[in-house]
């Protein structure tokens, strides 16, 4: 008897479908400035109350806002609310509007709202905040408008939220941080930012390859910035050895800029030659100590992390510390300085360094503390 056995080969994708991209309102990211200058007594606009009510009207991605400074009654004789009118006509309304909070005499707070923005063919999501003053009665405004691509996407066998930050404030979504170099100056997020809802908290650079669950990825957003995908990093890794109960790191490297968190236990990295650019050192507990590293310049010490080998990377405990003395006539002047065992300098340690000076008996003479800087 033959036998017939037919095999039915289910279709696998390589890769997990892309993630597809919501807008949500975020943290402000991009900003409007008005100044003294800017602002002027009305004199085509609908749904003010205040007879000491100004109108500004502000440029923002193409569009010209009209934003206003009011009271709430129309016998108000001071400034506690801010209308907005994205048209830019002039015609205000209740909705959209914002509360000053006074902090103190002549400055305020913006308290969080909400509001539906259309630019270009798409409608976002947005939280604006900010802040306000009229010293002299000289009214300023700063309103930070933020908000954020989302996507869920799948790692491995796990699903997490990938969040797309506009870290360069540009309300552009995809930008690469292509020229990272050091010294890390100023904003250092030259491009956007992700944040990955896994439990870490720590945004990293869009464009750079990102540890998620023990395994490194790549993520893409689409250029007409519907979906976020998501694909394994191919590229070779090395990893790093560092003596710290908890830490993370900014690491600059030729082809890589990467922030990593980690542990005592050796931690994967791509292979490449890097600058410390920065760590912080926790012992497990709420207690946090940053570690400065003189590698912000450019000038630090560089590490080799290559394929399938461990770099050992020596800061934290590993410090050499000495106390310099130098007399003239009957005064000393005391300094102080702190080495790693490979000779880098370290820029702090503490805020104040205690010292003792004793006698050949052992008998303390003299005590105080060194202060950083």
């Amino acid at each position: 008897m033959l036998l017939t056995i037919t095999l039915m080969l289910l279709a696998l994708p390589l890769f997990a479908a892309p993630g597809t991209v919501t807008f949500v309102a975020g943290q402000g990211t991009a900003s409007m400035v008005v100044s003294p200058a800017q602002f002027a007594r009305p004199a085509h606009a609908t749904g003010l109350l205040a007879p000491l009510a100004l109108v500004a009207r502000v440029p923002f991605q193409g569009l010209t806002c009209a934003i206003a400074l009011d009271a709430d009654t129309v016998d108000g004789t001071a400034f506690t609310r801010v209308r907005l009118d994205f048209t830019g006509v002039g015609a205000f309304t209740a909705a959209n509007s914002l509360t000053l909070s006074p902090v103190q005499p002549d400055y305020y707070t913006i308290t969080p709202t909400d509001f539906s923005l259309h630019i270009g063919n798409r409608t976002y999501p947005v939280r604006i905040s900010g802040t306000f003053s009229n010293v002299h009665n000289q009214p300023a405004l700063t309103l930070q408008l933020g908000t954020e691509a989302q996507a869920r996407c799948l790692f491995g066998k796990k699903t997490h939220l990938v969040r797309m930050l506009d870290m360069n404030h540009n309300w552009r979504f995809g930008d690469v941080n292509s020229a990272f170099a050091l010294p890390l100056q100023g904003n250092p997020y030259r491009g956007d930012g992700i944040l990955i809802d896994n439990g870490t908290h720590i945004p990293v650079w869009y464009g750079q390859p990102v540890k998620v669950d023990g395994h490194w990825y790549r993520i893409a957003l689409s250029p007409d910035v519907t979906t976020i995908n998501v694909t394994p990093f191919t590229g070779a890794l090395g990893r790093i050895s560092l003596k710290a109960a908890h830490w993370t790191g900014v690491f600059v490297g030729k082809h890589y800029m990467v922030i990593l968190a980690g542990n005592s236990s050796p931690q994967s990295l791509p292979a490449d030659s890097y600058h410390l650019a920065f760590l912080q050192q926790t012992d497990g507990t709420e207690d946090t100590r940053p570690t400065d590293i003189p590698a912000l310049d450019g000038t630090g010490k560089v590490y080799a992390v290559r394929a399938k080998t461990v770099t050992a990377i020596y800061v934290g405990a590993a410090v050499i510390a000495r106390v310099l003395a130098e007399q003239q006539g009957r005064d000393f002047t005391f300094a102080f300085s702190a080495m790693t065992p490979t000779g880098d300098l370290v820029a702090r340690l503490g805020e104040q360094v205690p010292f003792v000076v004793t006698d050949g008996l052992g008998n303390k003479v003299y005590e105080n503390t060194f202060e950083n800087g």
